[in-house]
Protein backbone atom coordinates (compact mmCIF):
# COMPACT_ATOMS: atom_id res chain seq x y z
CA UNK A 1 0.00 0.00 0.00
CA UNK A 2 2.90 2.35 0.70
CA UNK A 3 4.20 1.92 -2.85
CA UNK A 4 0.75 2.75 -4.20
CA UNK A 5 0.63 5.89 -2.10
CA UNK A 6 4.05 6.92 -3.31
CA UNK A 7 2.87 6.57 -6.93
CA UNK A 8 -0.53 8.22 -6.53
CA UNK A 9 0.24 11.00 -4.05
CA UNK A 10 0.80 14.62 -5.01
CA UNK A 11 3.78 15.83 -3.02
CA UNK A 12 4.12 19.40 -1.79
CA UNK A 13 6.93 20.83 0.29
CA UNK A 14 6.21 23.65 2.73
CA UNK A 15 7.70 25.36 5.74
CA UNK A 16 5.81 24.27 8.83
CA UNK A 17 6.23 25.53 12.34
CA UNK A 18 7.31 22.87 14.81
CA UNK A 19 6.36 22.66 18.43
CA UNK A 20 9.73 24.09 19.46
CA UNK A 21 9.25 27.11 17.18
CA UNK A 22 11.81 26.02 14.58
CA UNK A 23 11.02 25.66 10.91
CA UNK A 24 11.88 22.67 8.79
CA UNK A 25 10.75 21.26 5.46
CA UNK A 26 7.88 18.76 5.65
CA UNK A 27 6.19 16.60 3.03
CA UNK A 28 2.41 16.98 2.54
CA UNK A 29 0.53 14.29 0.68
CA UNK A 30 -2.78 14.88 -1.12
CA UNK A 31 -4.30 11.54 -2.23
CA UNK A 32 -6.98 10.80 -4.84
CA UNK A 33 -9.81 8.58 -3.65
CA UNK A 34 -10.00 6.94 -7.09
CA UNK A 35 -6.31 5.98 -6.83
CA UNK A 36 -6.83 3.95 -3.67
CA UNK A 37 -7.33 0.18 -3.82
CA UNK A 38 -9.43 -1.16 -0.97
CA UNK A 39 -11.32 -4.34 -0.27
CA UNK A 40 -14.51 -2.50 -1.20
CA UNK A 41 -13.44 -1.29 -4.65
CA UNK A 42 -10.91 -3.93 -5.66
CA UNK A 43 -13.38 -5.94 -7.74
CA UNK A 44 -14.63 -2.79 -9.43
CA UNK A 45 -11.16 -1.91 -10.79
CA UNK A 46 -9.85 -5.41 -11.44
CA UNK A 47 -10.15 -5.02 -15.23
CA UNK A 48 -8.30 -1.70 -15.37
CA UNK A 49 -5.01 -2.01 -17.26
CA UNK A 50 -2.24 0.05 -18.75
CA UNK A 51 -2.28 -1.41 -22.25
CA UNK A 52 -1.73 0.70 -25.33
CA UNK A 53 -4.68 1.43 -27.60
CA UNK A 54 -3.68 -1.19 -30.18
CA UNK A 55 -2.87 -3.81 -27.54
CA UNK A 56 -6.18 -3.22 -25.75
CA UNK A 57 -7.94 -3.58 -29.11
CA UNK A 58 -6.05 -6.70 -30.09
CA UNK A 59 -7.41 -8.94 -32.90
CA UNK A 60 -8.75 -11.43 -30.37
CA UNK A 61 -10.54 -8.77 -28.31
CA UNK A 62 -12.04 -7.12 -31.39
CA UNK A 63 -13.25 -10.48 -32.68
CA UNK A 64 -15.16 -11.17 -29.46
CA UNK A 65 -16.67 -7.68 -29.39
CA UNK A 66 -17.72 -7.95 -33.05
CA UNK A 67 -19.46 -11.27 -32.51
CA UNK A 68 -21.41 -10.02 -29.52
CA UNK A 69 -22.22 -6.68 -31.11
CA UNK A 70 -23.48 -8.33 -34.30
CA UNK A 71 -25.65 -10.64 -32.25
CA UNK A 72 -27.27 -7.80 -30.33
CA UNK A 73 -27.49 -5.22 -33.13
CA UNK A 74 -28.44 -7.49 -36.02
CA UNK A 75 -30.16 -10.50 -34.45
CA UNK A 76 -30.90 -10.38 -30.73
CA UNK A 77 -32.31 -6.98 -29.79
CA UNK A 78 -34.78 -4.86 -31.74
CA UNK A 79 -33.82 -1.69 -29.86
CA UNK A 80 -30.14 -2.20 -30.71
CA UNK A 81 -30.95 -2.82 -34.36
CA UNK A 82 -33.21 0.23 -34.47
CA UNK A 83 -30.51 2.43 -32.91
CA UNK A 84 -27.90 1.29 -35.44
CA UNK A 85 -30.17 1.67 -38.45
CA UNK A 86 -31.47 5.05 -37.28
CA UNK A 87 -27.88 6.23 -36.99
CA UNK A 88 -27.22 5.23 -40.60
CA UNK A 89 -30.48 6.72 -41.90
CA UNK A 90 -29.99 10.03 -40.09
CA UNK A 91 -26.38 10.35 -41.25
CA UNK A 92 -26.61 9.18 -44.86
CA UNK A 93 -30.29 9.81 -45.62
CA UNK A 94 -30.97 9.76 -49.36
CA UNK A 95 -27.27 10.29 -49.99
CA UNK A 96 -24.90 13.27 -50.17
CA UNK A 97 -25.28 15.57 -53.19
CA UNK A 98 -22.26 17.02 -54.96
CA UNK A 99 -22.33 20.78 -55.52
CA UNK A 100 -19.51 22.44 -57.47
CA UNK A 101 -18.68 26.06 -56.71
CA UNK A 102 -16.68 27.20 -59.73
CA UNK A 103 -17.53 30.34 -61.72
CA UNK A 104 -18.90 28.43 -64.71
CA UNK A 105 -22.45 27.39 -63.77
CA UNK A 106 -23.03 25.36 -66.93
CA UNK A 107 -19.91 23.28 -66.34
CA UNK A 108 -20.89 22.84 -62.70
CA UNK A 109 -24.27 21.44 -63.66
CA UNK A 110 -22.76 19.11 -66.25
CA UNK A 111 -20.27 17.59 -63.82
CA UNK A 112 -22.87 17.32 -61.03
CA UNK A 113 -25.30 15.55 -63.33
CA UNK A 114 -22.65 13.08 -64.47
CA UNK A 115 -21.68 12.37 -60.84
CA UNK A 116 -25.31 11.89 -59.84
CA UNK A 117 -25.82 9.38 -62.65
CA UNK A 118 -22.72 7.45 -61.65
CA UNK A 119 -23.71 7.45 -57.95
CA UNK A 120 -27.09 5.99 -58.88
CA UNK A 121 -25.58 3.28 -61.08
CA UNK A 122 -22.96 2.43 -58.44
CA UNK A 123 -25.62 2.25 -55.67
CA UNK A 124 -23.41 4.68 -53.79
CA UNK A 125 -25.98 5.70 -51.17
CA UNK A 126 -26.83 2.12 -50.26
CA UNK A 127 -23.15 1.29 -49.84
CA UNK A 128 -22.61 4.31 -47.62
CA UNK A 129 -25.49 3.20 -45.41
CA UNK A 130 -24.01 -0.31 -45.21
CA UNK A 131 -20.64 1.17 -44.25
CA UNK A 132 -22.25 3.28 -41.51
CA UNK A 133 -24.04 0.24 -40.07
CA UNK A 134 -20.78 -1.72 -40.09
CA UNK A 135 -18.96 1.18 -38.43
CA UNK A 136 -21.46 1.10 -35.56
CA UNK A 137 -21.79 -2.68 -35.29
CA UNK A 138 -18.21 -3.82 -36.05
CA UNK A 139 -16.43 -0.65 -34.98
CA UNK A 140 -14.88 -0.04 -38.40
CA UNK A 141 -15.64 -0.35 -42.08
CA UNK A 142 -13.53 -0.73 -45.21
CA UNK A 143 -14.26 0.38 -48.75
CA UNK A 144 -12.05 -0.50 -51.68
CA UNK A 145 -11.87 1.61 -54.86
CA UNK A 146 -11.99 -0.88 -57.72
CA UNK A 147 -12.67 -0.96 -61.46
CA UNK A 148 -16.02 -2.51 -62.37
CA UNK A 149 -16.16 -3.21 -66.11
CA UNK A 150 -19.89 -3.91 -65.89
CA UNK A 151 -20.66 -0.46 -64.52
CA UNK A 152 -23.32 1.16 -66.72
CA UNK A 153 -21.42 4.42 -66.93
CA UNK A 154 -18.42 5.80 -68.78
CA UNK A 155 -16.59 5.95 -65.43
CA UNK A 156 -15.96 2.35 -64.33
CA UNK A 157 -14.95 3.24 -60.78
CA UNK A 158 -16.79 1.34 -58.07
CA UNK A 159 -16.76 1.16 -54.27
CA UNK A 160 -16.45 -2.38 -52.94
CA UNK A 161 -17.53 -2.64 -49.28
CA UNK A 162 -15.83 -5.40 -47.29
CA UNK A 163 -16.26 -6.50 -43.68
CA UNK A 164 -13.34 -5.69 -41.42
CA UNK A 165 -12.72 -9.40 -40.70
CA UNK A 166 -10.95 -9.73 -44.04
CA UNK A 167 -8.43 -6.98 -43.27
CA UNK A 168 -6.01 -8.87 -41.09
CA UNK A 169 -2.43 -10.04 -41.04
CA UNK A 170 -2.17 -13.80 -41.60
CA UNK A 171 -0.05 -15.93 -39.32
CA UNK A 172 3.64 -15.93 -40.13
CA UNK A 173 3.92 -12.22 -40.96
CA UNK A 174 5.35 -10.27 -38.04
CA UNK A 175 6.46 -6.63 -38.03
CA UNK A 176 5.54 -5.03 -34.68
CA UNK A 177 7.04 -1.65 -35.57
CA UNK A 178 5.06 -1.06 -38.77
CA UNK A 179 2.24 -3.64 -38.90
CA UNK A 180 -1.04 -3.33 -36.95
CA UNK A 181 -3.28 -6.29 -37.86
CA UNK A 182 -3.52 -5.90 -41.61
CA UNK A 183 -2.29 -2.30 -41.92
CA UNK A 184 1.32 -1.43 -42.68
CA UNK A 185 2.49 2.03 -41.65
CA UNK A 186 5.54 4.10 -42.56
CA UNK A 187 7.82 5.72 -40.00
CA UNK A 188 5.43 8.70 -39.68
CA UNK A 189 2.33 6.61 -39.00
CA UNK A 190 0.82 6.91 -42.48
CA UNK A 191 -0.82 3.77 -43.92
CA UNK A 192 1.21 2.38 -46.82
CA UNK A 193 -0.68 -0.78 -47.72
CA UNK A 194 -3.29 -3.22 -46.40
CA UNK A 195 -3.52 -6.99 -46.13
CA UNK A 196 -6.91 -8.36 -47.24
CA UNK A 197 -7.55 -12.09 -47.25
CA UNK A 198 -9.51 -13.32 -50.27
CA UNK A 199 -12.25 -15.13 -48.33
CA UNK A 200 -14.12 -14.13 -45.21
CA UNK A 201 -12.68 -15.95 -42.16
CA UNK A 202 -16.22 -16.89 -41.17
CA UNK A 203 -17.06 -18.35 -44.58
CA UNK A 204 -17.58 -22.03 -45.39
CA UNK A 205 -13.90 -22.55 -46.26
CA UNK A 206 -10.63 -20.71 -46.55
CA UNK A 207 -9.20 -21.84 -49.87
CA UNK A 208 -6.46 -19.23 -50.13
CA UNK A 209 -4.82 -17.78 -47.04
CA UNK A 210 -2.36 -15.68 -49.04
CA UNK A 211 -3.61 -12.09 -48.66
CA UNK A 212 -3.92 -9.41 -51.33
CA UNK A 213 -1.73 -6.38 -50.77
CA UNK A 214 -3.70 -3.19 -51.48
CA UNK A 215 -2.10 0.27 -51.69
CA UNK A 216 -3.36 2.75 -49.10
CA UNK A 217 -4.81 5.16 -51.68
CA UNK A 218 -7.14 2.37 -52.81
CA UNK A 219 -8.62 1.65 -49.37
CA UNK A 220 -11.03 3.76 -47.29
CA UNK A 221 -10.90 2.87 -43.60
CA UNK A 222 -13.41 4.51 -41.24
CA UNK A 223 -13.61 4.07 -37.47
CA UNK A 224 -14.08 6.13 -34.32
CA UNK A 225 -10.72 6.90 -32.77
CA UNK A 226 -11.16 7.23 -29.01
CA UNK A 227 -7.49 7.06 -28.05
CA UNK A 228 -4.27 8.49 -29.51
CA UNK A 229 -2.34 5.78 -31.31
CA UNK A 230 -5.47 3.73 -32.03
CA UNK A 231 -5.44 2.15 -35.50
CA UNK A 232 -8.38 -0.29 -35.44
CA UNK A 233 -11.91 0.32 -34.18
CA UNK A 234 -14.21 -1.44 -31.73
CA UNK A 235 -18.05 -1.46 -31.85
CA UNK A 236 -19.52 1.92 -30.99
CA UNK A 237 -21.99 0.29 -28.59
CA UNK A 238 -19.31 -1.70 -26.75
CA UNK A 239 -20.05 -0.13 -23.36
CA UNK A 240 -23.77 -0.76 -23.84
CA UNK A 241 -23.63 -4.43 -24.86
CA UNK A 242 -24.15 -5.77 -21.28
CA UNK A 243 -27.17 -3.47 -20.90
CA UNK A 244 -29.01 -5.10 -23.80
CA UNK A 245 -28.75 -8.43 -22.02
CA UNK A 246 -30.16 -6.88 -18.82
CA UNK A 247 -33.01 -5.37 -20.81
CA UNK A 248 -33.83 -8.71 -22.39
CA UNK A 249 -33.73 -10.54 -19.06
CA UNK A 250 -36.00 -7.98 -17.44
CA UNK A 251 -38.47 -8.15 -20.32
CA UNK A 252 -38.59 -11.95 -20.10
CA UNK A 253 -39.05 -11.80 -16.33
CA UNK A 254 -41.90 -9.30 -16.71
CA UNK A 255 -43.54 -11.46 -19.36
CA UNK A 256 -43.18 -14.56 -17.21
CA UNK A 257 -44.76 -12.74 -14.28
CA UNK A 258 -47.66 -11.57 -16.41
CA UNK A 259 -48.18 -15.09 -17.79
CA UNK A 260 -48.17 -16.47 -14.29
CA UNK A 261 -50.83 -13.98 -13.23
CA UNK A 262 -52.94 -14.73 -16.31
CA UNK A 263 -53.09 -18.36 -15.29
CA UNK A 264 -54.57 -19.81 -12.11
CA UNK A 265 -51.10 -20.43 -10.70
CA UNK A 266 -51.34 -20.31 -6.94
CA UNK A 267 -50.14 -21.65 -3.60
CA UNK A 268 -52.51 -23.61 -1.39
CA UNK A 269 -52.34 -22.86 2.32
CA UNK A 270 -54.00 -24.86 5.06
CA UNK A 271 -55.71 -23.97 8.30
CA UNK A 272 -56.54 -27.63 9.01
CA UNK A 273 -57.11 -28.67 12.60
CA UNK A 274 -55.35 -32.02 12.28
CA UNK A 275 -51.93 -31.86 13.84
CA UNK A 276 -49.12 -34.38 13.64
CA UNK A 277 -46.83 -35.33 16.49
CA UNK A 278 -44.36 -32.58 15.60
CA UNK A 279 -47.13 -29.94 15.51
CA UNK A 280 -47.55 -29.70 11.70
CA UNK A 281 -51.12 -29.12 10.51
CA UNK A 282 -52.36 -31.29 7.69
CA UNK A 283 -55.45 -32.52 5.94
CA UNK A 284 -55.61 -36.23 5.12
CA UNK A 285 -57.40 -35.39 1.84
CA UNK A 286 -54.51 -33.29 0.48
CA UNK A 287 -50.84 -34.26 0.35
CA UNK A 288 -48.07 -31.62 0.74
CA UNK A 289 -46.51 -30.38 -2.58
CA UNK A 290 -49.25 -32.13 -4.53
CA UNK A 291 -50.26 -30.63 -7.93
CA UNK A 292 -53.91 -29.74 -8.54
CA UNK A 293 -55.37 -29.06 -11.99
CA UNK A 294 -57.62 -26.00 -12.23
CA UNK A 295 -59.98 -25.54 -15.17
CA UNK A 296 -59.79 -22.18 -16.96
CA UNK A 297 -62.59 -19.67 -16.23
CA UNK A 298 -64.13 -21.92 -13.56
CA UNK A 299 -64.87 -21.57 -9.86
CA UNK A 300 -62.89 -23.92 -7.65
CA UNK A 301 -63.79 -25.30 -4.23
CA UNK A 302 -60.99 -26.20 -1.86
CA UNK A 303 -60.90 -28.95 0.80
CA UNK A 304 -61.93 -28.00 4.29
CA UNK A 305 -59.27 -25.89 6.00
CA UNK A 306 -57.35 -25.04 2.79
CA UNK A 307 -57.10 -21.62 1.06
CA UNK A 308 -55.71 -20.62 -2.34
CA UNK A 309 -53.40 -17.60 -2.80
CA UNK A 310 -52.72 -16.53 -6.40
CA UNK A 311 -49.42 -15.01 -7.60
CA UNK A 312 -49.66 -11.35 -8.59
CA UNK A 313 -47.21 -9.43 -10.87
CA UNK A 314 -47.07 -6.34 -8.69
CA UNK A 315 -43.54 -4.97 -9.14
CA UNK A 316 -42.39 -5.81 -12.70
CA UNK A 317 -45.40 -4.47 -14.60
CA UNK A 318 -45.53 -1.20 -12.67
CA UNK A 319 -41.92 -0.23 -13.38
CA UNK A 320 -41.31 -1.91 -16.75
CA UNK A 321 -41.60 1.22 -18.91
CA UNK A 322 -39.42 3.28 -16.58
CA UNK A 323 -36.77 0.58 -16.51
CA UNK A 324 -36.71 0.23 -20.32
CA UNK A 325 -36.32 3.99 -20.79
CA UNK A 326 -33.60 4.11 -18.14
CA UNK A 327 -31.62 1.39 -19.90
CA UNK A 328 -32.12 2.96 -23.33
CA UNK A 329 -31.03 6.34 -22.02
CA UNK A 330 -27.74 4.83 -20.87
CA UNK A 331 -27.35 2.80 -24.07
CA UNK A 332 -27.89 5.74 -26.41
CA UNK A 333 -25.67 8.13 -24.47
CA UNK A 334 -22.47 6.55 -25.77
CA UNK A 335 -23.37 7.61 -29.34
CA UNK A 336 -24.97 10.96 -28.35
CA UNK A 337 -28.46 9.80 -29.37
CA UNK A 338 -31.40 11.09 -27.27
CA UNK A 339 -33.64 8.48 -25.69
CA UNK A 340 -36.57 9.89 -27.69
CA UNK A 341 -34.92 8.72 -30.92
CA UNK A 342 -33.48 5.53 -29.44
CA UNK A 343 -36.89 4.37 -28.24
CA UNK A 344 -38.79 5.72 -31.25
CA UNK A 345 -41.29 7.29 -28.84
CA UNK A 346 -41.69 11.03 -28.19
CA UNK A 347 -44.94 10.79 -26.26
CA UNK A 348 -43.27 12.07 -23.05
CA UNK A 349 -41.79 15.13 -24.79
CA UNK A 350 -43.32 18.46 -25.55
CA UNK A 351 -42.25 20.71 -28.42
CA UNK A 352 -39.46 22.48 -26.52
CA UNK A 353 -37.96 19.43 -24.82
CA UNK A 354 -38.08 17.50 -28.09
CA UNK A 355 -36.09 20.18 -29.92
CA UNK A 356 -33.63 20.53 -27.04
CA UNK A 357 -32.96 16.80 -26.85
CA UNK A 358 -32.31 16.56 -30.58
CA UNK A 359 -29.78 19.41 -30.72
CA UNK A 360 -26.87 17.35 -29.40
CA UNK A 361 -27.72 14.54 -31.81
CA UNK A 362 -27.88 16.91 -34.77
CA UNK A 363 -24.50 18.40 -33.80
CA UNK A 364 -23.01 14.90 -33.62
CA UNK A 365 -24.43 14.10 -37.06
CA UNK A 366 -22.99 17.32 -38.52
CA UNK A 367 -19.54 16.60 -37.08
CA UNK A 368 -19.52 13.03 -38.36
CA UNK A 369 -20.66 14.15 -41.81
CA UNK A 370 -17.60 16.39 -41.97
CA UNK A 371 -15.49 13.33 -41.12
CA UNK A 372 -17.13 11.27 -43.88
CA UNK A 373 -16.66 14.07 -46.39
CA UNK A 374 -12.95 14.28 -45.65
CA UNK A 375 -12.14 10.57 -45.31
CA UNK A 376 -14.58 9.04 -47.80
CA UNK A 377 -16.54 11.33 -50.15
CA UNK A 378 -13.66 13.58 -51.22
CA UNK A 379 -11.43 10.59 -51.88
CA UNK A 380 -14.10 8.85 -53.98
CA UNK A 381 -14.77 12.08 -55.88
CA UNK A 382 -11.06 12.58 -56.61
CA UNK A 383 -10.76 9.06 -58.02
CA UNK A 384 -13.98 9.51 -60.00
CA UNK A 385 -12.88 12.90 -61.33
CA UNK A 386 -9.50 11.61 -62.53
CA UNK A 387 -11.20 8.84 -64.49
CA UNK A 388 -13.90 11.19 -65.78
CA UNK A 389 -11.20 13.43 -67.22
CA UNK A 390 -9.68 10.47 -69.07
CA UNK A 391 -13.01 9.48 -70.66
CA UNK A 392 -13.87 13.06 -71.64
CA UNK A 393 -16.74 13.77 -69.24
CA UNK A 394 -15.12 16.83 -67.68
CA UNK A 395 -15.40 20.14 -69.62
CA UNK A 396 -12.24 22.07 -70.45
CA UNK A 397 -11.03 24.35 -67.71
CA UNK A 398 -11.02 21.72 -64.97
CA UNK A 399 -7.57 20.32 -64.32
CA UNK A 400 -7.68 18.15 -61.19
CA UNK A 401 -10.23 17.46 -58.50
CA UNK A 402 -8.12 19.35 -55.95
CA UNK A 403 -8.62 22.55 -57.96
CA UNK A 404 -12.40 22.13 -58.19
CA UNK A 405 -14.14 23.96 -55.34
CA UNK A 406 -17.03 21.83 -54.20
CA UNK A 407 -19.19 20.99 -51.22
CA UNK A 408 -21.60 18.26 -50.18
CA UNK A 409 -25.23 18.77 -49.24
CA UNK A 410 -27.11 16.30 -47.06
CA UNK A 411 -30.70 15.67 -46.09
CA UNK A 412 -31.87 17.77 -43.18
CA UNK A 413 -34.37 16.80 -40.50
CA UNK A 414 -37.66 18.57 -41.15
CA UNK A 415 -38.71 21.20 -38.63
CA UNK A 416 -41.46 20.22 -36.22
CA UNK A 417 -43.32 23.49 -36.90
CA UNK A 418 -42.90 24.45 -40.62
CA UNK A 419 -44.72 27.76 -40.15
CA UNK A 420 -42.31 28.95 -37.44
CA UNK A 421 -39.30 27.80 -39.43
CA UNK A 422 -40.54 29.57 -42.56
CA UNK A 423 -41.02 32.81 -40.63
CA UNK A 424 -37.56 32.54 -39.08
CA UNK A 425 -36.07 31.84 -42.49
CA UNK A 426 -37.72 34.94 -43.95
CA UNK A 427 -36.33 37.08 -41.13
CA UNK A 428 -32.82 35.65 -41.56
CA UNK A 429 -32.85 36.40 -45.27
CA UNK A 430 -34.20 39.92 -44.65
CA UNK A 431 -31.52 40.59 -42.01
CA UNK A 432 -28.76 39.25 -44.29
CA UNK A 433 -27.74 36.72 -41.62
CA UNK A 434 -28.04 33.85 -44.08
CA UNK A 435 -27.98 33.19 -47.80
CA UNK A 436 -30.16 31.31 -50.24
CA UNK A 437 -27.31 28.88 -50.83
CA UNK A 438 -27.14 28.06 -47.10
CA UNK A 439 -30.91 27.74 -46.68
CA UNK A 440 -31.26 25.44 -49.68
CA UNK A 441 -28.21 23.43 -48.61
CA UNK A 442 -29.83 22.87 -45.20
CA UNK A 443 -32.63 21.08 -47.05
CA UNK A 444 -30.18 19.08 -49.16
CA UNK A 445 -30.88 21.13 -52.28
CA UNK A 446 -28.77 23.09 -54.76
CA UNK A 447 -29.77 26.76 -54.71
CA UNK A 448 -28.90 27.36 -58.37
CA UNK A 449 -30.93 24.36 -59.51
CA UNK A 450 -33.91 25.40 -57.40
CA UNK A 451 -33.85 29.04 -58.51
CA UNK A 452 -33.53 27.96 -62.14
CA UNK A 453 -36.57 25.75 -61.69
CA UNK A 454 -38.53 28.61 -60.09
CA UNK A 455 -37.67 30.86 -63.05
CA UNK A 456 -38.82 28.18 -65.50
CA UNK A 457 -42.09 27.73 -63.63
CA UNK A 458 -42.77 31.48 -63.58
CA UNK A 459 -42.06 31.69 -67.29
CA UNK A 460 -44.39 28.78 -68.01
CA UNK A 461 -47.16 30.26 -65.84
CA UNK A 462 -46.89 33.52 -67.76
CA UNK A 463 -47.09 31.71 -71.11
CA UNK A 464 -50.25 29.92 -69.97
CA UNK A 465 -51.78 33.08 -68.55
CA UNK A 466 -51.77 31.73 -65.02
CA UNK A 467 -49.49 34.33 -63.48
CA UNK A 468 -52.27 36.71 -62.41
CA UNK A 469 -53.55 34.65 -59.48
CA UNK A 470 -55.22 36.57 -56.64
CA UNK A 471 -52.99 37.55 -53.76
CA UNK A 472 -54.28 38.07 -50.24
CA UNK A 473 -53.04 41.30 -48.67
CA UNK A 474 -53.72 42.05 -44.99
CA UNK A 475 -54.11 45.71 -44.06
CA UNK A 476 -52.46 46.94 -40.90
CA UNK A 477 -54.65 47.16 -37.84
CA UNK A 478 -54.93 50.53 -36.12
CA UNK A 479 -53.10 50.29 -32.82
CA UNK A 480 -55.95 52.07 -31.00
CA UNK A 481 -58.70 50.06 -32.66
CA UNK A 482 -60.15 46.82 -31.37
CA UNK A 483 -61.36 45.84 -34.85
CA UNK A 484 -59.52 42.90 -36.43
CA UNK A 485 -57.32 43.46 -39.46
CA UNK A 486 -59.24 43.51 -42.71
CA UNK A 487 -58.08 41.54 -45.75
CA UNK A 488 -58.67 42.51 -49.32
CA UNK A 489 -57.94 40.72 -52.55
CA UNK A 490 -56.39 42.34 -55.55
CA UNK A 491 -55.46 41.01 -58.94
CA UNK A 492 -52.55 42.19 -61.01
CA UNK A 493 -53.79 44.65 -63.62
CA UNK A 494 -56.10 46.46 -61.21
CA UNK A 495 -59.11 44.16 -61.51
CA UNK A 496 -60.97 43.51 -58.20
Amino acid sequence: MSNLKDLSAMRHFAKAANADGSNREQTLQALYDAAQTTSANQRNWQNADQLSADEANSPYVRQILRKRSRYECLEGNSYAKGIVHTTALDLIGSGPKLQLQTKNSEHNRAVEKSWQTWAKRAKFTRKLQSMRIAKATDGETFGELVTNRRMRHAVKLDLHVTECDQYTTPHGIFDPEHMIDGIHFDDHGNPEWYHRVKQHPGGPAMFDIEPDVLPADQVIHLFRQDRPGQHRGIPELTTALPLFNLLRQYSLATLSSAQTAAKFTAVIETNASNVTADGTAYDPAVKPFDLTDIDYDMLVSMPHGWNMKQFRPEQPTNTHDEYVLSILREVARCIHMPVMIASGDASDHNYSSGRLDVQTWQMAIAIERAYWEEECLDRVFEAWFDEAVLVGLIPEGFETADEVAHTWTWDNREHVDPAKESKAQTERLANRTTTLAREYAAKGQDWEVELTQIALEKKKLKELGLDDQPETVATETDSNSTRPAESTERVRGGRP
